[in-house]
């Protein structure tokens, strides 16, 4: 159902812009109802998400729209992050954005298709000049798909506001149903200081015992307490009809009736991402995948979606008074749940003991070149991490360890820097001991080096294998009339695949990547040749210099 957003009525408008609009008709993006598989402003470890995901029932090639008027200003093709996107500039200066595409309309799709063969590339950037590509409130832009850093098949929507540089929660435009009030999973306490503790705990974190009452009350049992604490929880929020774990979209913190501290996800600030892991209660991050987030801080830091924090969210226990703590969340229809719990003040309890920290002390204002081997080193720029922190790091043959044993977030990738080895490339192993996607390299003074945003266990391994190329739907040197695609499969179970590059009789032709599928195809109609016999050539190349070459011919009579 169409929405008309007027000054008087748009709350982000008033509020959250701080810029007069101009009336503008609006639309949803699909023509489904809007179902969440991802909300505004969830952490997802790297960066706060900066839109929403929309469901498409679980298929690609659903039409996408435009939400309003207004023109094409930027189309991204690539393999990764967005993969197929459009991004559609408004009069009112924001900008919508529609990403993970299958394929776009048949007016951007010429536009786009131009560009690359011009520039013989599948993957490609283009500002299109604001007439070129004009568009309507509602008019069809593109087809959902799964492209780029995507899993699973669904949409990926932003609205941006180009004067203050910030994402604008989507949410507060458009009508999500939802009657599901959020949860809450667990809560803990943490000592902030030398001389704070809880409940004779012999760790700064303890983990509350936390009893969910009915849908929308929580209690936690009773604490003994003394000095500077805060409060983390892991919660999350549903919509009706979706099983998915979102954001919730307002966090309040109560102590004795005050509010202390209030989260509301409105807007992000684009340089807000770089701090996201310093929300999280990391070790719980790396030991239990799980995302359980601070509602308070160890220092401060301009997070746009913070709208109070007393002390940085940190409420101080005294000596024989109690105190009633009280969070709230609340999602966007007004659905509200509660977690009350008592804490009394006693400053007979045991204080934690801090644990051991063992390895090199680097600062957040310091950069930092450790020996790692013979011509080896492991770089730790300034701004590497929040907080003074400690690394232990070992090289033991091929395998490279870098620890600690008080685990952080990394804010800037580490380096390790090496002579230049032909063939060779960096892997990060998981716990299962299975060998995630290889690290791309690069080079400078003459040396090869890999960036690291996360602590563990690497191995430097040796690719001498070419990638490996395979027709899928076609046999070499037969008539292949029948069919409209050319489909290929490339891969490389090494280091990956960098780059390739398809022609016919000689000549660049369009092949697209999708490297889930690890799938090359090719429109037959894209071009019309003369003659029966065309020659076909692809040539990969891995990330570490191992090339390929497939050479065939098909027999394909195209109409005069």
């Amino acid at each position: 159902m169409r929405r008309y957003l007027f000054l008087f009525t748009l709350f982000i408008g008033i509020f959250v812009h701080g810029q007069k609009l101009n009336n503008i008709e609006i639309v949803p993006p699909l023509d489904i109802p809007l179902l969440l598989s991802g909300n505004f402003a969830e952490n997802r470890v790297s960066h706060w998400h900066a839109g929403i995901d929309i469901k498409t029932l679980g298929r690609e090639g659903l039409r996408v729209n435009s939400i309003a008027r207004g023109y094409v200003s930027r189309i991204k093709v690539s393999t990764r992050g967005y993969g197929k996107s459009i991004y559609i500039t408004h009069p009112n200066n924001t900008t919508s954005v529609y990403a993970h595409l299958q394929k776009f309309s048949k007016k951007i799709a010429a536009y786009i298709k131009e560009a690359q063969y011009a520039s013989e590339s599948f993957e490609i950037v283009k500002h299109p000049y604001k007439n070129a590509l004009p568009i309507e409130v509602g008019e069809h832009i593109g087809y959902s798909g799964n492209t780029g850093r995507s899993k699973g098949a669904h949409l990926h929507f932003e609205i941006r506001d180009n004067l203050k540089n910030t994402y604008i929660n989507p949410l507060l435009l458009m009508d999500v149903k939802d009657d599901v009030k959020p949860t809450i999973q667990q809560g803990y306490l943490w000592a902030q200081e030398d001389n704070s503790g809880v409940n004779y705990a012999e760790k700064p974190i303890y983990k509350l015992n936390v009893i969910k009452e009915n849908d929308s009350t929580y209690s936690a049992t009773s604490v003994k307490a003394i000095g500077g604490l805060g409060l983390a929880l892991t919660m999350f929020d549903r919509q009706s009809g979706s099983h998915n774990k979102n954001e919730v979209y307002l966090t309040r913190l109560y102590v004795n009736g005050a509010l202390v501290f209030e989260k509301k996800v409105d807007e992000l600030l684009q340089k807000d991402s770089k701090f996201t892991l310093n929300q999280l209660y990391f070790e719980d991050f790396i030991e239990n995948k799980r995302i359980t987030q601070k509602l308070f801080y160890d220092k401060k830091y301009p997070f746009s979606i913070i709208k109070k924090d007393i002390n940085n969210g940190i409420f101080e226990i005294e000596h024989n008074k109690s105190y009633k703590i009280k969070a709230v969340l609340t999602d966007y229809q007004n659905n509200n749940t509660t977690l009350t719990f008592y804490v009394d003040g006693d400053k007979n309890i045991q204080l934690p003991t801090l644990p051991k920290i063992e390895g090199k002390k680097v600062m957040p204002t310091k950069d930092y070149i450790f020996p790692l081997a013979q011509n080896m080193y492991l770089y730790v720029p300034k701004e590497a991490v929040f907080e003074p922190a400690y690394i232990s790091y070992e090289k033991i043959k091929d395998t490279i360890r870098i620890k600690s044993n008080s685990p952080f977030p990394i804010r800037k990738s580490f380096e390790i820097e090496m002579p230049f080895i032909s063939k060779t490339y960096l892997s990060y192993i998981d716990g299962s001991d299975k060998e995630n996607t290889a690290i791309r390299p690069f080079y400078k003074r003459k040396k090869q080096v890999f960036r690291i945003n996360r602590l563990g266990t690497y191995i430097l391994a040796k690719d001498t294998i070419p990638p490996k190329i395979t027709p899928l739907n076609f046999h070499s040197q037969r008539e292949i009339n029948s069919i409209r695609y050319l489909k290929l499969r490339i891969e490389d179970e090494m280091s990956d695949v960098k780059e390739y590059r398809g022609t016919i009789n000689g000549e660049w032709v369009l092949f697209e990547y999708e490297p889930k599928e690890k799938l090359l195809f090719y429109d037959l109609e894209d071009k019309k040749w003369e003659g029966e016999r065309h020659n076909l050539e692809i040539f990969a190349k891995d990330n570490v210099g191992n090339t390929a070459t497939f050479k065939t011919y098909f027999i394909k009579e195209y109409p005069k």
